[in-house]
């Protein structure tokens, strides 16, 4: 059980009145108000019985210029009492005359330490292809550390940076290219109580260390439940490069919708 203050508590939980939950762990319980609770997650035996998610499909078909537009976006999070370590899947492809007009794949998996006080240590890996972008293959390792500044049954923001490697391919541009960057990153979820409704919000900033270049990643969705554990969703991407190689684009925004399931 966690409280809005950071405090993380583990046991067997119950209501020793109205409005309120203690947690029993071995020691006197204390109790607190229903409302100073951010979230409960039950801590299962097993990884499986431990990771939720989503997988959300979408596809589009136009006769009028035989486009086939298709988007698989998926996400797996594993809680442990300590660790909270994600994977996100998020690939869209566009064909038009049977040629490929987009294709955009982007994985990445991360992994936090929780501290206390709300305090917590980060690693990331990601690897991407962009091809509105001309970007063959990107591949990023970054550690860093952050703190949740807001968190309440409603909503939760973090704030957290760290030093980053990265390595570049380009469409056209020989060679590739690694460099060190530093970066900041900004989450924001928003949930309504009842959970029908959530917004999702990543917003990081990169700063080479090698020559005046920024880069900014902005993932945001919405989900809202149909019925059961089916939801639509809609996504907004950008990815920004101020510095891109010479003739090439130094921006690609993208809105999708997609149906999915929640596990």
């Amino acid at each position: 059980m966690e409280l809005e203050t950071g405090e993380r508590l583990s046991g067997s939980i119950f209501s020793p009145s109205p409005g309120q939950l203690a947690v029993t762990a071995g020691t006197a319980p204390a109790a607190f108000e229903t409302e100073a609770v951010v979230r409960i997650t039950p801590i299962a035996a097993t990884p499986a019985e431990r990771t939720s998610g989503y997988v959300d499909f979408g596809l589009d078909f136009l006769t009028a210029n035989d486009e086939l537009d298709l988007k698989v976006d998926a996400e797996a999070e594993n809680v442990m009492r300590n660790y909270v370590t994600t994977l996100s899947i998020d690939s869209i492809v566009s064909e038009v005359d049977d040629e490929t007009a987009q294709r955009r794949n982007y994985f990445q998996i991360r992994s936090r330490r929780l501290l206390r006080e709300r305090w917590f240590a980060i690693g990331r890996l990601h690897i991407e292809e962009d091809r509105e972008l001309d970007l063959d293959a990107r591949t990023l390792l970054g550690f860093g550390g952050g703190r949740t500044v807001l968190q309440s049954n409603r909503a939760v923001v973090a704030l957290y940076g760290g030093l980053a490697a990265d390595r570049e391919r380009y469409r056209g541009v020989p060679g590739r290219e690694d460099s060190a960057e530093a970066f900041v990153t900004v989450e924001w979820d928003w949930f309504e109580l009842g959970g029908d409704t959530q917004v999702s919000t990543n917003a990081t900033t990169y700063f080479s260390f090698d020559r005046s270049r920024r880069r900014v990643e902005l993932d945001a969705r919405l989900e809202r439940s149909i019925i059961g554990n089916v939801h639509w969703s809609v996504s907004v991407y950008e990815s920004y490069d101020s510095d891109p190689p010479e003739g090439l684009e130094n921006s690609d925004l993208g809105l999708s919708f997609a149906i999915g399931r929640s596990f």
